[in-house]
């Protein structure tokens, strides 16, 4: 488990395909980076799928982006804050202070 500022935190990162980093990998598969994302102002954790790099046909260009996604991601989880929870056009971040936990269809949405 990663922690996150304002005690979010979220599952370890994970590529597929699994050997991604090798040269047997696949290019004509979907490739994904999925994780868990946990608030605790919400029940349930949320499944987050990052995609887009999957235009890329040649292995060596799908590992490079993929390994930047990876970076992308992990940066705004822990530097940014970001909160897959609260959807916009703009990044979302976790409350400062303790919240009650919300019902599902509840959102609060705090924008920077």
């Amino acid at each position: 488990m990663i922690k996150l500022p304002n005690n979010c935190s979220c599952s370890r990162l994970s590529v597929y395909p699994k050997n991604w980093q090798t040269r047997k990998a696949k290019t004509n598969i979907k490739w994904y980076i999925k994780y868990r994302f946990y608030d605790p102002s919400y029940v349930t954790p949320k499944q987050v799928m990052v995609k887009g790099m999957n235009h890329f046909r040649t292995l060596s260009e799908r590992q490079e982006a993929t390994q930047k996604a990876l970076t992308n991601e992990m940066d705004k989880l822990t530097k940014d804050g970001f909160n897959p929870f609260l959807k916009g056009s703009k990044v979302y971040y976790c409350r400062q202070e303790q919240r009650p936990v919300l019902k599902r269809r509840q959102l609060e949405i705090d924008v920077l």
